[in-house]
């Protein structure tokens, strides 16, 4: 009897469920479909040369899982232009052999041997790229710490691969990465069309056993392919390298400035220090290439080669860099950026000093005998004197040295010297940026707009030598002590009345830095000040010359003419006798004339109107512009405050108001409208009694509470000699003397001062970096450059000081000044009469601009003409001293005559780095029936490994 049994008793296997490995397939397929891979077909448009490297690339990217395993399969394929079109017809034989896009694009040689870049820690191009010449193939990459090392699970992966791509129809080859991540190692297999590719790699540490020749590798190659019939010639391109670290006398460098040496100030003074410290130049690679060379042509063995480099059809040049040298400019800039951020004041660093110049002045016996000594000095004085002076001079020992100091301040105010070594330019420019007028437009316009200094002014040298200050003499202290001594100097010609060199003649200028106008102020107030002190020694020659001119100007004003009357006037004789006399129209008399006015008459009597002489303009900086707004401002918009407010403002009106009534008695509002604001008058074409036409104020001048009527109804007769100065020199002076000390004399920190020739500063270093641009004759620089003098504009131009940006700034040029110096050692070593040239300012030929611009900015440069050119001698000369050196050959004569003959092997041996082979054939596997397909191998050769990636198809047809 057959017992019931339950159905939970029994397992039941459910056979339709998929396996993970089945649904890892599906997912791969999935994608495929997704990317529409099926729909990818041959182009017929072969790829041009190193166009795998130069044209962009683009990616496709998603996640599968496998076995708790997440992979990522991205797509690499390169992005063809639009005239790039595929032919879908292009999809048959050519001599036989079957078509697929990447057994194509393997066998072209126009990709061979191409250059590697390394952006952010990633290989350009593709590892599989340069392995095999593909356009377009798909890798699947484990994570970083899960490494596909078993050789079971990569082959599990490879033939789920071949399933999925044979039920996806893709022609596109896929690869697994093996092994760690760092190796580059791929494993992979394309199929389609009947035929199958299987990519293999190999990387030893060692090389094997006749491996390091072309006559072992070739063996390997043909061993490999196991072709039943002999093969067809093969194909050979070969490529060696070789490295050179030691430049012997091709080393480029600039020593740092020495001050200790006085020779041509000048040079030293003016520029700031630029270039590396050291060559920037690391090492050169030098390829030397047999592109296509049948078997049965070359050898390449262990005792005998064909492969000579000096007989190479191509050569091609690689230099590599030093990463961030330490560059001169950048230093210094850096350094004075650390004074601007600092917080000890003047008094912490050089109080010292101060305080023993302090207590020299104050000395008090010092007056009492300038009082009482005799003004015939005895010798023995003299000698005491001379002594004292020679001690102190001894116990002043500063930052920067007495002898230093001294030749600082003769550049900087080089009209203390009887023979003037350092003068200034005649005339400054008006605007900033354009002092140089052989400079391109397109230079001219980057620095146009700077909020700095002239060009070699007094600022301008100050910043400079600020600079070297802080990078060379001592850093803050120096700093400080070069500011007091300045400072000390301004102080001094003031006391004196000695104008300020190096400054332009003029009012404050607000198109220039802060510190230009101070000095601008400085140096009006001496101006001012020399006017008054001159008026006042010659009060009575002025007041001579003033009396004769009114009555210059009575007698023009005065009339004649003859009135006859009857009765007393007749004489006894009957006759009419005719009296002559004198008659004034002018009520006052007329004072502070400068000159006539052209064709303007007093309105009210038709006297001609005179120009008044007026108080100078108040020149005024751009501080105290502001103190002003915002004085006004702060007043408020009560009655008093505007009240208070129109008295200030119309302070210098009120001058000119009371000047032009003492020099044209009678006048009314009208005429000093006419004058003073003619567009404020409005005139008719009716003509007054005076031959001149008629008029009226304009509206704003007609409002009630006008303040121009106002003023004028207050306005007194009283010539600008008479009246109170709108401008006090001595205190104006002592203003800025007092902003300039304040760094000094208060608890204020020495970087607010330092902070004032960042502007300057900046314009300098960049006029320096235009300067050396173009020695190198680089076109690339110009966007850079275009970029730095942009943000140096805006920066000198903003309102607070943000050392940040001004940081960020230095790193911008810093990066222009490597790349500048980078070229100029290039062309020490390459283009010696290109490099004199540059100095010479004679532009190298555009064959030679365009082979140093690829040296800089491309990883691989083709050298014209091989070792037959120019540069490839150079190259030669190189490789040759430098082998001399290591194997210490002692040669008397140029190296440079040498002959190339005389070449010994054993340099290019010992300079050797690798070898790379890749070879192409074509053979019928795995049957002689098979149909023809191609193979390839490709191998690098080196001392540190051997590494071998080959494609070995086969034809699938009758398997």
């Amino acid at each position: 009897m057959i017992q019931d049994s339950s159905s939970s008793e029994f397992y039941h296997q459910d056979f339709t469920t998929a396996s993970e490995w089945e649904i890892f397939i599906a997912r791969l397929e999935e994608i495929f479909f997704e990317w529409k891979l099926s729909e990818v077909k041959i182009s017929g448009i072969p790829l041009t040369r190193n166009q795998l490297f130069d044209g962009p690339w683009e990616q496709q990217s998603d996640t599968i899982k496998f076995s708790d395993v997440e992979y990522t399969v991205t797509r690499h394929f390169l992005k063809l232009d639009s005239t790039d079109s595929e032919d879908p017809q292009f999809t048959g034989t050519d001599s036989g052999v079957i078509k697929l896009q990447a057994l194509e694009d393997m066998m072209s040689p126009e990709n061979d041997f191409l250059p590697v870049v390394y952006e952010e820690n990633v290989m350009r191009p593709h590892p599989l790229v340069r392995w095999y010449g593909l356009r377009d193939f798909i890798t699947i990459v484990p994570p970083s710490n899960q490494p596909v090392c078993n050789e079971g699970r990569i082959k599990m992966l490879l033939s789920s691969f071949c399933i999925a791509l044979n039920n996806s129809e893709c022609k596109i080859p896929l690869f697994i990465q093996a092994n760690e991540p760092w190796q580059n190692f791929y494993l992979g297999i394309c199929e389609g069309k009947g035929i199958r590719a299987e990519y293999e790699m190999a990387h030893l540490r060692h090389i094997p056993q006749g491996c390091k020749h072309l006559t072992g590798i070739l063996h390997v190659f043909k061993s490999k392919i196991g072709s039943p019939i002999p093969l067809n010639s093969t194909i050979i391109s070969a490529r060696f390298s070789y490295s050179l670290h030691n430049w012997t006398s091709f080393v480029w460098q600039i020593e740092p400035p020495d001050f200790d040496s006085s020779y041509n100030d000048a040079q030293l003074l003016s520029q700031l220090p630029f270039g590396t410290t050291f060559d920037p130049v690391s090492k050169l690679m030098l390829y030397v290439s047999w592109p296509e060379l049948f078997e049965t042509s070359v050898v390449d063995s262990e005792s005998y080669t064909d492969l000579e480099p000096l007989q190479a059809k191509d050569w091609s040049v690689s230099v590599k860099y030093y990463e961030n040298p330490s560059c001169l400019l950048s230093d210094a800039l850096t350094e004075f950026l650390g004074v601007c951020s600092g917080t000890r004041t003047v008094q912490e660093l050089i109080g010292d000093i101060i305080q023993r110049n302090q207590a020299q002045a104050l000395d008090p016996s010092i007056p009492l005998s300038v009082l009482s000594e005799s003004k015939v000095p005895t010798f023995s004085k003299i000698l005491k004197q001379a002594a004292s002076t020679i001690d102190y001079a001894r116990s002043k020992e500063g930052p920067i040295s007495e002898e230093l100091l001294i030749r600082i301040l003769y550049y900087l105010f080089p009209d203390a010297e009887n023979e003037q070594k350092h003068p200034y330019p005649e005339s400054f420019p008006t605007i900033c940026g354009k002092e140089d007028t052989s400079e391109s437009s397109t230079e001219a316009t980057w620095l146009n707009g700077f909020k700095s200094a002239p060009s070699d002014s007094l600022v301008w040298r100050l910043a400079t030598v600020m600079c070297h200050a802080a990078h060379s003499l001592g850093g803050a202290k120096a700093v400080a002590h070069l500011w007091y001594e300045f400072t000390q100097e301004l102080r001094f010609r003031w006391e004196r009345c000695i104008f300020i060199p190096g400054v332009a003649s003029s009012f404050p200028d607000m198109k220039t830095c802060l510190l230009n106008q101070k000095l601008q102020m400085l140096n009006c107030c001496m101006r001012r000040r020399e006017a008054r002190e001159k008026s006042v020694s010659q009060p009575q020659e002025l007041k001579e010359e003033f009396e004769d001119s009114v009555e210059t100007q009575e007698e023009e004003e005065e009339e004649e003419f003859f009135e006859c009357d009857t009765g007393s006037d007749i004489g006894e004789s009957g006759t009419r006798r005719s009296l002559r006399r004198k008659v004034s129209v002018s009520p006052a008399q007329p004072a502070g004339r400068l000159s006539r006015h052209g064709e303007l008459k007093l309105i009210a009597t038709g006297d001609p109107l005179y120009v008044p002489v007026t108080q100078e303009p108040i020149p005024k900086s751009e501080d105290q512009l502001e103190e002003d707004a915002a004085l006004l401002t702060a007043l408020g918009t009560d009655k008093m405050g505007a009240e208070l407010r129109a008295r200030i403002m119309s302070a210098s009106l009120l001058s000119d108001m009371e000047a032009f009534k003492a020099a044209n008695p009678g006048a009314v509002i009208e005429d000093f409208i006419r004058w003073y604001s003619p567009r404020d008058w409005i005139e008719s074409d009716e003509i007054d009694e005076f031959g001149q036409k008629k008029g009226q104020l304009s509206a704003r001048m007609q409002l009630p509470g006008n303040t121009w009527l106002e003023v004028w109804q207050t306005a007194k007769a009283i010539p600008a000699r008479r009246q109170k100065q709108l401008f006090d020199d001595a205190r104006e002076a002592e203003k800025v003397l007092h902003f300039l000390d304040s760094h000094i004399l208060d608890s204020r920190p020495l970087a607010n001062f330092a902070q004032l020739l960042l502007p300057t500063l900046s314009h300098v270093a960049l006029s320096q970096l235009l300067a050396h641009s173009k020695k190198s004759h680089i076109e690339e620089l110009n966007t850079s450059l275009r970029g730095v003098s942009k943000k140096a504009v805006a920066l000198s131009r903003s309102g607070n000081v943000d050392l940040k940006r001004y940081q960020d700034l230095v790193n911008q040029m810093a990066n222009v000044e490597t790349v500048i110096s980078q070229s100029l050692s290039l062309q020490f070593k390459f283009c010696p009469n290109v490099f004199q040239s540059c100095n010479e300012e004679d532009p190298p030929g555009d064959e030679v601009k365009k082979c140093l611009s690829s040296l800089l900015f491309k990883p691989e440069t083709v050298i014209p003409s091989g070792s037959r050119g120019e540069i490839g001698s150079r190259i030669v000369t190189m490789f040759t001293e430098a082998h001399k050196v290591a194997e210490m050959i002692s040669d008397p004569e140029p190296v440079a005559g040498e002959p190339w003959d005389s070449m010994s092997s054993s340099m290019w041996a010992n300079a050797e780095h690798e070898k790379e082979f890749i070879l192409r054939s074509t053979a019928f596997r795995p049957a002689s029936c098979s149909a023809l397909t191609p193979q390839r191998l490709t191998v690098h050769v080196s001392k540190e490994q051997f590494a071998m990636a080959g494609c070995w198809t086969q034809d699938t047809t009758f398997q």
